[in-house]
């Protein structure tokens, strides 16, 4: 029986090099960020047709995926990569032209009993974090970074997600499977 997720870890990302009907290639996985939140919405649409007065079909349709990462900060260099931002002499120039590139986010859900729910999200981009930050008071008051990036389907193969749980006696690639975004084609 699967327990609750109650925990969240090791946030990773790669760049997309080239993604086409021939296949996609990644960059090196590097991790993102220390995680405190992970909260992932996949877009869906359903619709019922009548005909002779009951429902006669229905179909659904899926859209894109939002990915918002809460993390206790972001690493300078991590920030430029992720959004495709320039750097001469420590300060980062932020330009409306910047293009961020095409990444792959992976994350684990941690359960109790030990068992993870292991995830990439194949081909997404970020978009420029808020900024907030409140006076030193009294107490302490600890601010987090949150990062928001849309996901599409990959070109090469349709896919927008791959998802894999220790709880599967089948899975066997536990232990590598944040080494590489995977990009060979799944069996329905």
């Amino acid at each position: 029986m699967a327990k609750s997720v109650n925990g969240v870890q090791d946030i990773v990302y790669a760049l997309i090099i080239e993604d086409s009907k021939t296949g996609t290639t990644y960059g090196t996985v590097k991790e993102l960020a220390p995680a405190i939140q992970v909260a992932v919405e996949t877009a869906s649409d359903s619709a019922t047709q009548y005909a002779n007065n009951m429902p006669y079909d229905t179909d659904t349709a899926t859209g894109e995926t939002t990915l918002n990462l809460e993390v206790p900060g972001l690493d300078p260099a991590v920030k430029r990569e992720l959004l495709g931002l320039s750097v001469d002499k420590g300060v980062t120039d932020y330009k409306t032209t910047a293009k961020a590139p095409y990444v792959a986010v992976g994350y684990k859900f941690t359960r109790g009993d030990g068992t993870e729910i292991h995830t990439w999200l194949l081909k997404g981009k970020f978009r420029i974090p808020n900024s907030e930050g409140t006076t030193k008071a009294e107490g302490v008051e600890f601010k987090t970074t949150s990062l928001d990036a849309t996901f599409i389907t990959r070109e090469s193969d349709g896919s927008f997600m791959r998802e894999a749980d220790t709880m599967e006696e089948t899975y066997i690639d536990a232990d590598t499977f944040f080494d590489a975004v995977p990009t060979t084609v799944v069996a329905p």
